[in-house]
């Protein structure tokens, strides 16, 4: 009897030692597995991250366009009221001239 106790012990012991390697071979697989897990859960929060950074200037871009355009219209609305002045103003000054010089004519033919 002890030789089948010694192959059994045998043969249990190298079942033992295969289940322990698929044990380890497991817990490195799964260990990898949580790394891998880890870094695409970190790589998907960068984009995420990103993403909002992204929008977040954007609408700030859009802000500034925005400010942009007011002032832009506020500077071509008073270039028209400058140019629309001077038109008056040359205009203005064009009558004084004809006034004066039709006074002044007037003058000469009377005196």
């Amino acid at each position: 009897m002890k030789i089948q106790f010694v192959s059994f012990s045998l043969s249990c012991m190298s079942v033992l030692k295969t289940c322990l390697g698929f044990l380890l071979l497991y817990e490195k697989s799964f260990s990898i597995l949580q790394k891998l897990q880890l870094k695409s859960d970190c790589e998907k929060e960068i984009v995420e991250v990103v993403a909002q950074i992204h929008k977040k200037h954007d609408i700030k871009l859009q802000e500034i366009e925005s400010d942009f355009q007011c002032k832009k219209k506020e500077m071509n609305d008073n270039q028209n009221k400058v140019l629309m002045n001077k038109i008056l103003a040359e205009a203005f000054k064009t009558k004084c001239m004809d006034s004066r010089a039709s006074s002044t004519i007037g003058k000469q033919q009377g005196g």
